[in-house]
């Protein structure tokens, strides 16, 4: 027996080709639509993108249980479901953005420690 589903399988019937109900099983899958690639958070990386602070990150976090770009389990439990495109491209973008936090904390600390060899030096001398 299957449990009935919280929602109209209908309600997707319009929108997608195949609905599988248990799970699908593979080694591996492709999301090919090429105008979907015009929304890869890339533009991250350029000079003039404002990333946000950590600070106002841990503020969002703490306000909202989730990163931002990705839906909460409220959310989710008011659609019954997500984008695999919407959320890859939200992780994506999160990913990006915190890999650059760590670059700039490397260049801080590689600061700092030639710093304090230097006062060290003075110190010793």
């Amino acid at each position: 027996d299957v449990a009935p589903t919280p929602f109209s399988i209908n309600d997707y019937l319009a929108d997608y080709l195949l609905w599988v109900e248990k799970g699908v099983v593979s080694i591996d899958y492709a999301i090919s639509d090429p105008q979907a690639w015009d929304g890869v958070p890339d533009y991250v990386f350029e000079e003039d993108y404002k990333l946000s602070s950590l600070e106002k990150l841990k503020s969002y976090v703490k306000k909202h249980k989730h990163l931002p770009g990705i839906p909460g389990v409220d959310e989710l439990k008011e659609k019954n479901h997500y984008q695999v495109h919407d959320m890859l491209m939200g992780q994506l973008k999160n990913i990006e953005e915190l890999t650059l936090h760590t670059i700039e904390q490397e260049e801080k600390i590689e600061y700092l420690e030639r710093r304090l060899d230097r006062l060290e030096k003075l110190i010793t001398q």
